[in-house]
């Protein structure tokens, strides 16, 4: 049992082209919740941050087994979430979205946005150049496929 849950709670996300560039990425706070809960709004935010952008064919990485497998299931059992797993379900019903598990190891960058998020950082950021250098640094990594070290 994690006795640090519910914790200053962060989500972020990448939206990148089929060609690995950087379209769009983002930070939120969410304010104190459960790992659980940050996975579900961060993906109800990127998800609408997609939308809203007039795209509905992308694929979604998440490092929350859990939350993919509620999404697969159509099933969410936790009470406290439900409100959340609503919406969430309501906006994909418009999409066409591939939603797979990464694990966390895979997902450096967006663990960066989630930290800045859990910082109080909201942010929505349109292009490469105003993305933090070391952010832009694992980017880089990442499109050409190289590892990347956790700091």
């Amino acid at each position: 049992m994690n006795k640090c849950n519910p914790v200053p709670a962060g989500a972020g996300g990448v939206l990148r082209d089929s060609d690995g560039n950087i379209k769009m990425a983002f930070s939120v706070s969410l304010g104190h919740g459960t790992n659980n809960f940050a996975e579900l709004l961060g993906l109800l935010h990127g998800i609408q941050l997609v939308q809203e952008q007039g795209i509905v064919d992308f694929d979604v990485e998440l490092d929350s087994w859990l939350v993919v497998h509620w999404i697969k299931e159509k099933n969410c059992k936790t009470w406290y979430l439900e409100d959340f797993w609503e919406k969430v379900m309501e906006v994909l019903q418009g999409l066409n979205v591939q939603i797979s598990h990464i694990f966390q190891e895979g997902n450096k960058a967006v663990d960066y946005l989630v930290r800045m998020g859990a910082e109080g950082r909201n942010e929505t950021l349109w292009s490469v150049q105003e993305l933090p250098l070391l952010l832009r640094g694992i980017l880089r990594l990442d499109k050409n496929g190289l590892p990347s070290i956790r700091m």
